[in-house]
């Protein structure tokens, strides 16, 4: 079933594509062209139309979905395709076509929940962030008890603990494998930008994604 998004502008972070390339596409297609792991999208997942990077170091070129980003990320191929120039030129498509960003309705936590221990999964819940950053929550966190050195500390282990946990490798090849074909484009945001709900579509190879705003 294909459920019209609200107009509320929610922040987005993370990996995000041109929208013609999900257009008349299953969920299941679009799991596979994105990369992720069989099933992911069997839930369902929210389409969000994203305003456009202000800034060139906003985001960063990340290849295509063929390209897992945990694997490409850092690579030496990624940072020579990072330069000025091409991104000031995808900067000109992003005025031209419509950016869009797949979310899950199975979070990333959840997704990844069979690979961890009941004390891993309870650490991971209790660093979970969303719309921001570990970095800009501990920071908030930090703040709040200011006070506490010790609370400060073991907000610091345990956000530390957490990235570690999310950068297992084993862990990320089986929930983002390559992308079918040859991918699509996909680029990473380096900030938080303003998105709104477009659709949501829950039926795994029913849905098709179209544009309904």
């Amino acid at each position: 079933m294909v459920q019209l998004g609200l107009d509320i502008q929610l922040p987005v972070r993370g990996f995000f594509t041109l929208e013609e390339h999900l257009l008349d596409h299953s969920l299941s297609e679009i799991e596979s062209l994105l990369g992720y792991n069989k099933g992911r999208l069997r839930q369902g997942a929210d389409i969000f139309i994203l305003q456009p990077p202000a800034h060139t170091y906003d985001f960063d070129r990340m290849g295509t979905s063929v390209f897992p980003g945990h694997r490409f990320g850092g690579s030496k191929l990624q940072q020579a395709i990072n330069g000025d120039e091409k991104k000031e030129h995808d900067m000109k498509i992003f005025q031209r076509k419509r950016l869009a960003k797949v979310v899950p309705l199975t979070i990333h936590l959840e997704a990844m929940r069979r690979f961890l221990t009941e004390p891993e999964y309870i650490l991971l819940k209790d660093t979970y962030v969303s719309g921001k950053t570990a970095k800009e929550t501990m920071a908030e966190w930090k703040r709040v008890f200011a006070k506490n050195p010790d609370m400060v500390t073991k907000i610091e282990r345990d956000f530390a603990r957490s990235s570690e946990i999310y950068q297992r490798q084993n862990i990320n090849d089986e929930l983002y494998p390559m992308g079918a074909g040859w991918g699509v484009p996909q680029w990473e945001l380096k900030t938080t930008v303003m998105a709104r709900c477009e659709c949501r579509l829950t039926d795994y190879t029913g849905d098709r994604y179209q544009r309904v705003f």
